[in-house]
């Protein structure tokens, strides 16, 4: 409804192309009231729709079976009624000192709310005398009492969502900003400045003071990241860290020390970005969960950031969580997957660069701390050879899969061997095994972290059984005649100083080398 100069209500219609409410004013000065209530149709389709609740009240009182149903009803009654008896408050509608005008486009008031404590939403009234440019943006800024700027945005009008450009000319248009309340600013008295600009020289104009706010009560300091990091994505957003949880549980990160999760768990991470400067649209974000070579476990891609706020809309003053729930399969493998981060643009797929401390050249993600997914099936091997090495573990058996016709010069085979571990370890031990005669003339050879660095020792946990598959070919060269098969663990930072092996009547081996099998090379 609009009332003119106190007494007189005029018709409202809708016009333009986007159906925007319309009221014809007289020439001269007026005074204008509006007030914004429901049609008569809407006010009478929401009384029918609460006599029609308190029916179904009747109703379902009066059932002997289920009578507790007449909760639903009665909620949606006293909810419907509270909406339809709430009193519509408006904050007053500030005029500024001075006339502020450009590109078509006059400011006639402002209205400002502060709904949450740390946003402040600016209402500005344009009034359009002219047709405004595509390209116009309006910079808000809050200035404190010495005129230092303590906050401000760049936007499109309407949350930046849409253009000047369809406000037709002669059209009050009711518009709105969001500016963000830095954490730990003060309270006390601020003005509010605005500037409006199509090109980018008209940005080097003074703002114009057009309204004043009062903050009640300090900005608190946000908390940091539980996983601090500062690593740059793309032009204008940061990674400052990240959090994760499984059955409800923090997770640990600490070095030399496995981050244990069970097969078919789900695994919720928190990425925490903030933007350093205008982000360039709404980028894709996601997190992969990848073994030692790359290749992924379970994966999740999404539009990042917090519900209905995607990365257009991003400040450079808070953190926006982004949360990524996985699920790991119940068949997992045991081992170490880790979790990689990015972003990319979703209409090419290009991912956006990403920055490291520290780093000479940039990659397209982040590999966050690993995961220890450990799956508590228990394989057992076909061939049972016991053997220990040291308290670290024990050599439960091993599989053999051979050529189908006898082993000759290379010629490839494979073991897969089983460990069960027996006590925590922070060395990361590297695992060898050999094919070699009684002249030590070496047939086939692979040293490497069990599972090529996927399950290495230091993150075997106590109870668990490690699958530890090896392809080895014989040296072309390789004399024929009897083999032995050893296994040995030694560590690389020691100058290569090997565990102890014993067999299973407690006595070492030679050289601290179990004996698997014998082999026979023939001749071709």
């Amino acid at each position: 409804m609009a009332i003119l100069d106190q007494h007189t209500v005029l018709k409202t219609y809708p016009s333009t192309n986007l159906g925007l409410l319309t009221v014809d004013l007289p020439p001269g000065h007026h005074d204008v009231q509006l007030i914004w209530a429901g049609t008569p149709l809407a006010t009478w389709a929401g009384l029918l729709s609460l006599f029609t609740l308190a029916l179904l009240i009747g109703v379902t009182g009066r059932q002997r079976k289920r009578r507790w149903l007449v909760v639903i009803p009665c909620a949606f009654f006293l909810l419907g009624l509270t909406a339809f008896l709430w009193p519509r408050s408006w904050t007053a509608v500030e005029a500024p000192a001075q006339v502020v005008e450009a590109h078509g486009v006059r400011l006639l008031g402002l209205r400002t709310e502060q709904i949450n404590p740390t946003q402040l939403y600016l209402y500005p009234y344009w009034y359009t005398v002219g047709v405004p440019p595509q390209t116009l943006r309006m910079q808000w800024a809050l200035l404190d009492e010495q005129g230092l700027v303590k906050t401000e945005t760049l936007d499109y009008p309407y949350f930046n969502t849409t253009q000047a450009s369809n406000w037709s000319p002669g059209t009050l248009v009711d518009d709105a900003y969001v500016l963000t309340l830095p954490p730990g600013l003060s309270q006390g008295h601020y003005r509010i400045a605005v500037r409006l600009g199509a090109t980018a020289a008209e940005w080097q104009q003074p703002a114009q003071v057009v309204g004043t706010f009062t903050l009640t009560a300090p900005i608190p300091q946000q908390n940091s990241p539980l996983n601090p990091l500062n690593v740059q994505v793309g032009d204008a957003i940061r990674m400052n860290g990240f959090a994760a949880t499984a059955a409800s549980q923090a997770l640990d990160f600490v070095a030399d020390k496995p981050t244990v999760v069970a097969s078919g768990a789900y695994v919720r991470y928190t990425l925490d970005w903030q933007a350093t400067g205008p982000v360039a649209q709404n980028y894709h974000g996601f997190v992969h969960l990848t073994d030692v070579v790359g290749h992924p476990l379970v994966q999740e891609d999404q539009l990042p950031g917090p519900f209905f706020r995607p990365p257009l809309l991003w400040d450079l003053y808070y953190l926006q969580p982004d949360i990524y729930l996985l699920r790991i399969p119940a068949n997992a493998p045991s081992g170490l997957y880790w979790p990689e981060v990015g972003m990319y643009d979703f209409a090419t797929g290009d991912r956006l660069p990403v920055r490291t401390e520290g780093s000479a050249t940039p990659d397209d993600h982040l590999r966050l701390p690993p995961l220890k997914i450990l799956n508590p099936a228990t394989p057992r091997p076909t061939e049972q050879v016991e053997a220990h090495f040291g308290a670290m573990a024990s050599l439960l058996g091993y599989d053999l899969a051979m050529p189908t016709t006898a082993l000759h010069a290379g010629d490839h085979f494979s073991v897969t061997l089983y460990y069960r571990s027996d006590a925590a370890t922070p060395v990361d031990y590297t695992r060898f095994l050999h094919l070699a005669n009684a002249a030590s003339d070496m047939a086939a050879q692979y040293d490497s972290p069990p599972l090529q660095g996927g399950n290495p020792t230091w993150s075997w946990v106590p109870g668990e059984v490690i699958v530890d598959r090896v392809e080895l070919q014989v040296n072309a060269q390789a004399t024929p005649g009897p083999y032995t098969l050893y296994l040995g663990f030694y560590d690389p930072k020691a100058g290569g100083a090997r565990i102890q092996a014993l067999g299973a009547d407690g006595k070492e081996f030679l050289d601290d080398r179990a004996i698997l099998t014998e082999f026979e090379i023939q001749a071709r």
